[in-house]
């Protein structure tokens, strides 16, 4: 198995915050995030910012920054380019509206994926059907995002019953408490952009 080592610096750091149950403090991934924290610092200061959510095995890191780059410390990876083409949504084109509402937990999600690259007009109601915890939870995590893009102020107190009931959700199917936090997270993160569009801006 291949085994590299990067240094990623950041510049310009406007926020950084660490949650996290300390256990494995292992790299899960990494994505960047349109958050009300990084469009109100963008807006104060004035410049470009990004925000960067690092999950890790106990919890998540957030940073919000202007500029950053990698310097390989060691390692190499070697891998061959093969063509792929993404088939993922093509088979729920013409039943993407059901499988949304009727399909397993997996389901579900992936047909709202394809509801919102499309611009669904419909989406926003299908979302809200929708913000019930089953299975992995990934149907009704992937709602509380696209409430907190299309959503309004009447769906704030649904959203928070579910950032109250998330934690019991996943612990009763045997997830730890350390894993709860990035959904959690998550839920804040849709909760705030609700805010900010319906307050002048301000997020509470």
């Amino acid at each position: 198995m291949d085994r590299f080592i990067y240094v990623l610096t950041f510049k310009g750091t406007e926020y950084f915050h660490v949650e996290r149950i300390p256990s494995v403090n292992d790299y899960s991934g990494g994505r960047f995030k349109d958050t009300a924290m990084l469009r109100n610092l963008a807006a104060e200061n004035k410049k470009p910012l990004y925000h960067f959510r690092i999950q890790i095995v106990d919890g998540y890191m957030d940073i919000i920054f202007a500029d950053f780059f990698i310097r390989k410390k060691s390692g190499r990876v070697d891998y061959t380019v093969k063509g792929f083409i993404d088939r993922t949504y093509e088979r729920y084109d013409e039943e993407a509206k059901k499988l949304a509402l009727d399909g397993d937990d997996y389901n579900r999600f992936l047909s709202m994926q394809m509801l919102f690259r499309g611009n669904d007009p419909d989406l926003t109601e299908i979302a809200r059907k929708n913000l019930w915890f089953d299975e992995g939870g990934e149907a009704c995590l992937y709602s509380a995002y696209l409430l907190g893009k299309l959503g309004n102020m009447n769906d704030i107190s649904q959203l928070f019953e579910l950032y109250l009931k998330i934690e019991e959700n996943f612990m009763s199917i045997s997830i730890c408490r350390c894993s709860t936090l990035l959904p959690k997270r998550n839920i804040l993160d849709a909760i705030e952009l609700i805010y900010q569009r319906n307050a002048g801006g301000i997020t509470p």
